[in-house]
């Protein structure tokens, strides 16, 4: 089976869905016998990636993104692909030439727009609905994901496979951790609360913060460490933490390197993600895969990565998320019975079962079941 998985999103520092465009191919090159998959428009060569590339020009430098997928649909009839796969959301409108699948990571776009820039909502409200209907299958993160497609799209559920990710093997416990002391120009402290993630007003870290200030009157000892890029709640936070006078108590570290997280998720004493929404929700399974031990969200697909190995709380109550934090940063064995489940659970995510799963989904679209 000759797959062209579009692969523009590769040619960027790599994120969300970067990471797992990334993640499935190394998988699918592992698991696929024969010919591996074609890398369409992955032009920077920047990744240890051995599969051959196809390159179709991109004749728009002006909002390329959204102008080259519909365009890409034209250009690819004169490819032999089996298979079509676009693992990065992003709506074409026509339907491709060949059988395809489409990757749905969330549809925050709907649900929560005031997540999204104006150009991306208009987009996906104008071209994601008969970018779905043209696909021959569509795979999801989550059943959360999947349930959300159907009620706002409705979509045949049979049409929707599930296949969950996994976290980036980099991501375990260390054994050595005391030397480091510093993330960049950051300086880390003993004691942390950690929250990773892009600074957005979905992830509710208005909330964390005065659950955080609940915990500092209280006498602990920890700083909170907020690591990801600004977004658009940064100037909120600011705000909020002049004002409860913890300006000191809380570090903003910007976009963090794998390598760096991966000592964080070590060494924190917990892990928190109060998210509103979450489409699969991949830090607290960074978190859990490092033994960090992980309060989450009991809202939308969160439930789904964390198990039973973490603690779930209601995202909108501060004295819920405040006796949860103190429960585990007071209790020693208690963090080390929640590290042990976390590590265990991390185990049902991999990145090979995911490309495995995939595959049979692609075999599904081409009529080659």
């Amino acid at each position: 089976m000759k797959i062209g998985i579009i692969s523009d999103v590769l040619n960027f520092k790599l994120t969300g869905i970067g990471n797992y465009t990334f993640q499935l191919i190394k998988g699918l090159n592992k698991t696929i016998s024969g010919n591996k998959p074609i890398l369409i428009n992955y032009t920077t060569h920047n990744l240890d990636l051995p599969n051959p590339n196809c390159l179709i020009n991109n004749p728009f430098p002006i909002n390329r993104t959204y102008f080259w997928y519909p365009y890409l649909t034209f250009k690819l009839a004169h490819h032999d692909f089996d298979i079509i796969h676009n693992p990065s959301q992003v709506p074409a409108f026509f339907r491709f030439p060949q059988p395809s699948v489409m990757t749905m990571h969330d549809i925050t776009t709907f649900i929560v727009p005031g997540s999204h820039d104006f150009i991306t909502r208009i987009n996906d409200r104008f071209l994601l609905k008969k970018t779905l209907t043209n696909v021959n299958c569509i795979i999801s993160d989550s059943y959360k994901t999947k349930e959300d497609l159907i009620r706002v799209f409705h979509l045949p559920s049979e049409k929707i496979f599930v296949i969950h990710i996994a976290a980036d093997p980099t991501f375990k416990p260390l054994n050595q951790i005391q030397s480091y002391r510093s993330v960049g120009k950051i300086s880390i402290p003993e004691k942390f609360i950690l929250y990773t993630g892009t600074l957005e007003k979905r992830k509710n870290l208005l909330t964390l913060i005065q659950a955080f200030y609940a915990l500092k009157k209280e006498g602990i000892p920890h700083k909170l460490v907020l690591a990801g890029k600004c977004g658009n709640v940064k100037s909120e936070l600011e705000i909020l933490l002049r004002n409860l006078k913890l300006s000191k108590d809380v570090i903003f570290t910007g976009y963090i390197p794998v390598e760096d997280l991966l000592y964080l998720y070590n060494k924190a004493d917990v892990f928190v993600y109060l998210s509103y929404y979450e489409g699969f929700g991949l830090p607290p399974l960074e978190a859990m895969a490092c033994g960090c031990p992980v309060v989450c969200s009991n809202s939308s697909s969160l439930p789904e990565v964390v198990g039973d190995a973490g603690i779930l709380v209601n995202p909108q109550s501060i004295e819920e998320v405040k006796n949860s934090i103190k429960k585990i940063i007071n209790d020693p064995e208690l963090r080390e019975i929640m590290s042990q489940r976390s590590i265990e659970r991390s185990l049902l995510f991999s990145w090979e079962k995911c490309a495995r799963e995939t595959y049979k989904v692609y075999k599904i679209a081409a009529g080659d079941s």
